[in-house]
């Protein structure tokens, strides 16, 4: 739903295999940019039910893997 075209016309996905260690609740839409203390590893919109996952940029090398980029047309 977030893939736009390019200019042939195809949409590029990438799935990656993602550590989230200990998340906490950050609403959707905050302007948050980091965790709010070092109990947290990354964070997620709703703890019960998440729609959105957040893996904090200072991690992203250590806890984000891709694994395969899927085109679509």
């Amino acid at each position: 739903m977030l893939a736009k075209a390019d200019g042939s016309g195809k949409a590029h996905i990438v799935l990656c295999r993602v550590l989230m260690g200990r998340p906490e609740a950050v609403p959707a839409g905050s302007s948050q940019s980091c965790p709010s203390s070092h109990n947290y590893d990354s964070a997620v919109d709703k703890p019960e039910n998440p729609q959105w996952y957040v893996v904090w940029n200072k991690d992203m090398n250590t806890r984000i893997l891709p694994e395969y980029v899927v085109s679509f047309k």
